[in-house]
């Protein structure tokens, strides 16, 4: 009777640690939201790949798999108020009077939940567009040189770790390899040609970038 007794402690004993361990577990898991909405941070330390930008995630889930859309849209913008008077007999690169970008991109997402943690993984097609003005030459007095303007699109291959600090706050990092298409034009100031004239020269390629190891380090808000 008394081993009997001893077994049947044990085993209530042995089940009581499981169902607190269970509890414990499943008190640690996040809820799921449809909906998060983020920002890359990176761009606070100079560190940005992409423009400062807006990203929306729709997450999604069917049998029992779990899959997210995403969109992220981005901008950059900046405008040297007071320009120096550049020599046009200088040739090289000067200060950069004027720049823009402007960035978008669309992808799908697999995923896989381990408590507060997330693996992701999946594509984004993006289109990035840039435009760069330097203070190297002026013509006629008024028209600044040289002129780049950039388009390139392509897609872009990811993986990420994603962290909830609370079931609406994460923190995420993804690494990105880019295969794109770029699209070059080229304003130039000839000081030396006489009389001196600009030339437009234009470039097209692809290019092929695996050195991404960190794209964004972003924080988003679920909903």
């Amino acid at each position: 009777m008394r081993k009997k007794m001893w077994m049947l402690g044990l085993l209530l004993g042995f089940s009581w640690q499981l169902l607190a361990q269970e509890k414990e577990e499943n008190s640690r898991e996040v809820e799921r939201y449809t909906w998060d909405i983020g920002t890359d941070l990176l761009f606070l330390i100079n560190k940005n790949v992409v423009p400062p930008s807006v990203f929306i995630r729709w997450n999604r889930e069917k049998d029992n798999k779990l899959s997210a859309y995403r969109f992220r849209l981005g901008a950059d913008f900046a405008q040297h108020l007071n320009p120096y008077k550049i020599d046009t007999s200088w040739a090289g690169n000067g200060i950069k009077k004027t720049g823009f970008t402007l960035f978008s991109s669309v992808g799908k997402e697999w995923q896989k939940q381990f408590n507060q943690f997330q693996l992701f993984y999946g594509a984004d097609l993006f289109l990035q567009y840039s435009y760069e003005v330097y203070e190297t030459a002026i013509l006629f007095g008024e028209d600044f040189y040289p002129r780049y303007r950039n388009l390139t699109t392509g897609i872009s291959p990811f993986v990420g770790m994603k962290f909830f600090i609370h079931s609406r706050i994460s923190l995420s990092a993804e690494a990105h390899a880019n295969i794109a298409y770029n699209s070059m034009a080229m304003d130039l100031f000839d000081a030396a040609a006489n009389p001196p004239t600009n030339n437009k020269t234009t470039a097209n390629f692809f290019q092929v970038r695996f050195n991404q190891p960190l794209y964004v380090f972003q924080i988003s808000y679920h909903f």
